[in-house]
């Protein structure tokens, strides 16, 4: 089977890490690959064709805000998307793939759009992966109206392609909440894929470790969390707080003591 994957990150992020393990299974396969990304950060099977496109010009967050919510289209990696376009879609037909493959997640649907015209130039199905559902629930974007305007910034994507795929079942229901036309027949769920690790036990002891799984952007911010366990720590000084995500937090930027500070740790996802 031949096949056309368009991303932007690989390898890079967590969602970036998770595309580069997906592409890592397909080529392990024996899965012809035609890739096309706009950063590697990971090296590649010789059964992969990569093309790496970088973002020369990106259109400005605020302005891109705003087109969005007036309307209803995105500019952020417009020139991108018009320069893969112009540039690789010959090579895509040529390549002669069975399938369009195209990842992204809420902040790159460009991925989407690219994805659709190209399919419909070369005259060849598309398939679409959410690595999170669009828009994210609310809270997840300080700005209401923006995030319930993100949907239409790709729907035409999502009713016309061939077949979705998600992560879990959670997120495909979520999505699917989020649209007025049905996706569920057309999609099924993709696991993120992820390397087996042995989980090493420790012995039993009195300290509490309270964890944290998630990243902090947008949004998300992390006051509560860091100035509760503070308090908390008081009253449990063995207690220890683990932040599991993608975070480059400065801790001195919140009311945290000391002390607690020393029992706050970090650690970057796995997959």
């Amino acid at each position: 089977m031949r096949i056309v994957i368009l991303t932007t990150q690989l390898g890079k992020g967590p969602g970036g890490k998770v595309v580069a393990n997906i592409i890592s299974e397909l080529a392990s396969q024996n899965y012809k690959l035609l890739v096309i990304c706009s950063e590697c950060h990971v090296n590649t099977a010789v059964n992969i064709n990569l093309k790496v496109v970088p973002f020369k010009w990106l259109f400005p967050m605020k302005l891109t805000k705003l087109f969005i919510v007036m309307f209803r289209v995105t500019l952020r990696h417009r020139y991108w998307q018009s320069y893969v376009y112009r540039n690789f879609k010959n090579d895509v037909t040529d390549f002669n793939p069975d399938f369009i493959y195209a990842i992204g997640s809420g902040g790159t649907q460009v991925v989407y759009n690219l994805g659709l015209a190209i399919a419909k130039y070369s005259n060849v199905r598309l398939a679409l992966h959410l690595l999170d559902p669009i828009p994210g629930p609310k809270g997840w974007e300080n700005y209401e109206i923006y995030r319930k305007s993100l949907i239409h910034t790709f729907k035409k994507s999502l009713k016309e392609a061939d077949l979705i795929t998600m992560g879990n079942h959670h997120m495909l229901e979520y999505q699917q909440r989020n649209l007025k036309f049905d996706i569920l027949g057309k999609s099924f769920i993709v696991p993120d894929p992820v390397v087996n690790k042995p989980i090493k036990l420790s012995s039993l002891s009195q300290k509490y470790v309270l964890t944290f799984l998630g990243s902090f952007y947008g949004a998300r911010k992390p006051d509560r969390l860091l100035e509760g366990f503070s308090e908390y720590n008081k009253n449990n000084p063995e207690a220890e707080l683990h932040i599991v995500g993608t975070n480059r937090i400065n801790l001195n930027h919140f009311d945290v003591s000391e002390d607690a500070k020393k029992k706050i740790l970090f650690q970057g996802f796995t997959t």
